[in-house]
């Protein structure tokens, strides 16, 4: 479990399966539920983005490719993790980085919301 502020971004890094590019997925929690803020890729190939998601934007920068907005949401998020050589799956909150594929490899993970008072 991960004490996490409401509004506070939290990211999900990986190495596409296919791709073998990095992606980073920003997410917003809020209501209760996970919304996909935008997604950072490094290529837009077979199982990528490749296109302004409505209502949404494309912002093309040195480094990445940034799909925003979309208004995705969820009430929790699977995720297959996968280890040092293939996944690289990494959960960034804050300033620190929790190495999922060194803490859970080959793993299925759920991320949930619960809302909890701090007091």
């Amino acid at each position: 479990m991960f004490l996490i502020p409401v509004g506070q971004k939290i990211f999900l890094s990986y190495i596409h399966s296919l791709e073998r590019t990095p992606v980073q997925d920003v997410f917003l929690l809020q209501g209760g539920q996970i919304w996909l803020y935008e997604e950072r890729v490094k290529s837009h190939n077979a199982g990528l983005p490749a296109f302004d998601q409505y209502p949404g934007s494309l912002v093309k920068t040195e480094d990445w490719l940034i799909f925003r907005g979309g208004r995705r949401h969820w009430m929790n998020i699977r995720c297959r993790v996968g280890n040092a050589a293939i996944g690289k799956n990494i959960l960034t909150i804050g300033k620190t980085n929790h190495e999922l594929y060194y803490r859970y490899p080959e793993q299925p993970v759920c991320l949930f919301v619960v809302l909890k008072s701090i007091l």
